[in-house]
């Protein structure tokens, strides 16, 4: 899809504000297509405002410059009106992601669940009206999905086949029809057309969000359900109730069994290297959601694979891909999580904002473009979202996967503008890119191994201290220097040391190996592990440099340092983690996962609420006042990276910012976070304006470019044992390239996969063979499916078109015809010229009679006849003689011309023959 935004018309406003600029007295830098409006460090503006705008509400919000956008996708009918609309802009990105989660969980004695029934569960996909869904409820704006990756997504081409071969249609009956087969196999009745197990009616309890298009979503299927003969029980919910029920509750108690799920994305992966995120126990985000004491769905070959996958234990690219297509189909067919559709979503602007970074998988909820977004005369901003605060807007520092703080779009929105990562992902290609550090990576290989140093070290759980690694071998080392974070300071004006990174790095091997601390955060733990064995050691450098030695290996270099990278995305100083760590394992007042809280009964450890704040305030209060100082968590052999003077100075430090602000989120970012009001659904960020930050207005800035788009697929004919060539041309950066796929539109089978060659960098030719061709059947019709990408740009451009083949057999049946008209007509002609030439011989012959008889007469008179005429008689014979002998050459010259006669009206009917053959048909 074409972005709204037009590049020449931002790059013409550059240009000028550039001219202007460059005749006042103060040095603002210009950056490609980005004017800054000033050059001090942080972002472009002074503060955002947060605020909570009903969706409904959004477009007159930014029309009346009540707030500057709005960062939740727009309903597509809203989008459509918006269109055209002077003074707004919209800003798309295929972020939004819609799936049902089921509950698998057995029902006690005497009940029955369908749902814990694999085929049942699975035979839910027919019930999902996909194509209805994109065409009338996202208009368009969309895409239908069978596993998680969209027709966005890179990984989608290796996975095409796969996901076309369970290209579900819409079809009740034939659900009804597996449905009625396993229920009956279940112990189940249909009575009256409602199913009933030991006299009681089989209900599921469906859990409908209403904020959005699930509402229409959840009550089209909970209608099949009804029809297929379930009783529906239709539980509409808002976002809080419905996640405490679906997430936060035993998934054995059965309190639901379907739930409409809705998932934000924050930008685009070339190369998802965790696909067991929405498939595998392990995780911690299946049902069970990894609590201890909990029912658990479970699947041991999902777990073993996809945590294969998440290690890079595989030797190739190829292997990885077939490995990742083997989890995708295991999810499929196991059925826990059913994806149903990917919106497009728009995002709402004032046309008067400038600065934005084009994120081709995130939109305006982009890390990277509230840092240098703003308006001409302006020094703030203010920002709508559906939400500020619900009850699942958890911001804590245990940041792990969905187990653990940050679980939802609105407190990941607003964090990332007050933190930076080590790492990031690049907007347009998806592949890892460095963010506030810079990297080197050294790998042995898959196969390879490199020696861990005796100054390397890693953490050990067990006994709570450093130790060293010396001995190890790992597959791969990366060198990360960290002096722009180390040469800052924290929002609360503390130093950012190593001090920061060695707590953070063993507090989580601790809840990842510690025993007892597993027990108290058993989804964070199960998640935190996998991650965690690869890592060998950890070697401090001079120069603010640091080396990890980790237990793997990616095909592309990137990843391999995303893998290694120890620094989390969103951070707090080290005195913060110690006081909730404190809270948590401690005190047990608090714990760090949502599921957690709920299963032992405490809070779910939250630093922008005030009372949870004033908690940690009081905990460092007792921090200070007991001396307490955890040197073992700064020690590796005779290095001390931390001394007490310093904690105690933190201690202070980070209770004043508590006292001030009412909250505890101290960070490092552009902005920090000045208030928080749950209950007024607003927030306020504050430019971070310290001159140790190290960036300014312009710095990670990404213009907008030309997004990858098919325009047009050219056909040639098809015919069987015959070459044949498709040509496709498509825009988008860098050199494009296609995967395509054959499908017969009658039985659903994919025939072929292939990828084009190149003709120029944006024109791509498919070239099918004789051998391939040969097997086509003539007259039947097939299904091309092409899916274009590059490498400059993560996103594909997939696209449908059909052709037929070429059937010979009525053009066979026109020769035949034609032949044997001809053929007969040749007969005829013959017949008639050989009576014709039998009557010229008997005339001949006749005459050769009359002749005879003729001549006996004379020869008769002529004895009669006297001596003195006899030389008269015999002249008049000669002369008689030469009379017959012109008239036999005569007739042979006949017979002659006869047949040269016969020759030219066969021609003749031959080349009629063939003008009719050759003469175009009349169109119908």
């Amino acid at each position: 899809m074409k972005t709204v935004l037009s590049r020449f018309g931002l790059s013409a406003f550059a240009a000028v504000i550039g001219v202007l600029l460059l005749l006042s007295s103060t040095a603002v830098p210009v950056y490609a297509q980005y004017v800054a409006p000033h050059s001090k460090p942080g972002p472009a503006v002074d503060s955002i405002t947060f605020k909570r705008v009903p969706l409904d509400l959004a477009a007159a919000a930014v029309e009346g410059k009540e707030i500057d956008a709005y960062i939740f996708g727009l309903r597509p009918s809203q989008a459509r009106a918006i269109v055209g609309k002077p003074g707004i802009k919209l800003y798309p990105a295929p972020s939004g992601l819609y799936s049902l989660i089921l509950n698998p969980a057995p029902a006690p004695a005497g009940e029955l669940n369908p749902l814990s029934d694999r085929e049942i569960r699975f035979a839910l996909n027919y019930l999902i009206n996909r194509d209805f869904i994109v065409r009338e409820l996202f208009a368009g704006f969309g895409a239908p999905m069978v596993v998680y990756l969209t027709p966005w997504d890179y990984d989608y081409i290796a996975n095409i086949d796969l996901i076309l071969r369970y290209d579900f249609r819409y079809d009740p009956a034939y659900a009804s029809q597996i449905i009625d087969a396993r229920m009956r196999a279940l112990g189940a009745e249909k009575i009256g057309g409602k199913w009933y197990y030991q006299g009681k009616p089989v209900t599921i309890k469906f859990i409908i969000r209403v904020e959005d298009e699930r509402r229409q979503i959840g009550d089209s299927i909970a209608s099949d359900l009804e029809k297929a003969g379930f009783t529906i029980d239709r539980m509409y919910m808002e976002f809080g109730p419905a996640i405490e029920t679906a997430y936060n509750t035993d998934p054995g108690e059965l309190r639901w069994h379907i739930y409409t799920e809705g998932w934000g994305r924050t930008g685009i992966l070339k190369y998802d290297s965790d696909p067991g995120a929405y498939i595998a126990p392990w995780e911690g985000n299946m049902p069970g959601w990894g609590v201890e004491g909990w029912w658990q769905y479970q699947n041991a070959e999902i777990d073993e694979l996809t945590q294969r996958l998440f290690k890079g234990e595989f030797a190739s690219k190829e292997e990885r891909d077939a490995m990742m297509k083997r989890a995708l189909e295991l999810g499929l067919t196991d059925a826990v999580r059913l994806w149903i559709a990917t919106r497009l979503d728009s995002y709402l602007a004032r046309e008067e904002l400038t600065g934005i970074s084009q994120d081709i998988g995130a939109g305006l909820r982009s890390l990277l473009v509230w840092r240098n977004a703003y308006v001409r005369g302006k020094s703030d901003l203010t920002l709508g979202h559906l939400w500020v605060w619900t009850t699942r807007t958890v911001w804590n520092p245990m940041q792990v996967a969905l187990v653990g703080g940050f679980v939802d779009v609105y407190s990941v929105d607003e964090a990332y503008l007050t933190s930076d990562p080590s790492t990031w992902i690049h907007p347009y290609t998806g592949i890892p890119i460095p963010f506030r550090s810079s990297w080197e990576v050294r790998t042995a290989g898959p196969a390879g191994s490199i020696n861990v140093p005796a100054d390397a070290y890693v953490w050990d759980a067990a006994n709570d201290r450093w130790v060293s690694a010396g001995g190890a071998t790992a597959k791969s080392v990366v060198t990360f220097d960290y002096s722009k974070f180390l040469q800052s300071a924290w929002h609360h004006g503390i130093q950012i040391s190593l001090a920061d990174l060695l707590y953070h790095v063993a507090t989580r091997f601790e809840v990842a190996f510690d025993e007892e601390k597993k027990a108290l955060e058993p989804a964070i733990s199960g998640t935190l592990s996998p991650s965690l064995e690869p890592v060998k050691g950890i070697r401090i450098l001079p120069d603010n440099r640091v080396e990890v030695y980790i237990d793997y290996w990616f095909f592309d270099n990137a990843y391999i340092a995303q893998f290694a990278e120890l620094w989390p995305a969103l951070m707090v100083p080290w005195e913060v983690i110690a006081a909730t760590d404190r809270l948590n394992y401690v005190e047990k007042k608090y714990a760090y996962g949502g599921s957690s809280a709920a299963a032992r009964g405490v809070k779910w450890i939250n630093l922008v609420l005030a009372e949870h704040a004033a908690d940690v305030v009081a905990e460092l209060e007792k921090m200070k006042s007991e001396g307490f100082f955890p040197e073992n968590y700064f020690r590796m052999g005779d290095r001390v990276f931390e001394t007490i003077d310093d904690a105690m100075g933190r201690y202070e430090a980070a209770i004043g910012w508590g006292n001030e602000h009412k909250h505890m989120w101290i960070s490092n970012g552009p902005f920090y976070l000045d208030t928080f009001d749950s209950a007024a659904q607003t927030s306020v960020l504050k430019a971070f304006r310290d001159p140790t930050y190290p960036f300014k207005p312009g710095d990670n800035f990404y213009p907008f470019i030309t997004p990858v788009q098919i325009l047009r697929i050219g056909k040639g004919t098809v015919v069987p044992g015959s070459s044949a060539q498709f040509l496709i041309d498509a825009e988008g950066e860098g050199v494009l390239k296609s995967r395509y796929l054959i499908r017969d539109v009658a039985t659903g089978q994919i025939l072929t996969v292939g990828d084009s060659e190149s003709v120029t960098p944006k024109r791509m030719l498919i070239r099918l063979s004789p051998d391939f061709t040969s097997k086509l059947t003539p007259g039947a019709l097939y299904e091309l499916i092409v899916a274009t990408y590059s490498e400059d740009a993560a996103t594909i451009s997939v696209s449908r078109d059909f052709f037929d083949v070429l059937s010979l057999a009525p053009v066979e049946r026109e020769i035949e015809a034609v032949s044997k008209e001809l053929t007969d007509r040749l007969r005829t002609v013959s017949e008639d010229l050989a009576k014709a030439i039998s009557g010229l011989g008997a005339a001949v012959s006749s005459v050769d009679s009359k002749l005879d008889r003729t001549a006996d007469n004379i020869r008769s008179e002529v004895r009669s006849s006297v001596e003195d005429v006899r030389a008269r008689v015999d002249a008049a014979t000669n002369t008689l003689t030469n009379d017959i002998r012109n008239l036999q050459a005569v007739a042979q010259s006949t017979l002659t011309v006869a047949q040269i006669v016969m020759a030219l009206a066969v021609v003749a009917i031959i080349l009629s023959v063939v003008s009719v053959v050759r003469r175009p048909k009349a169109p119908a």
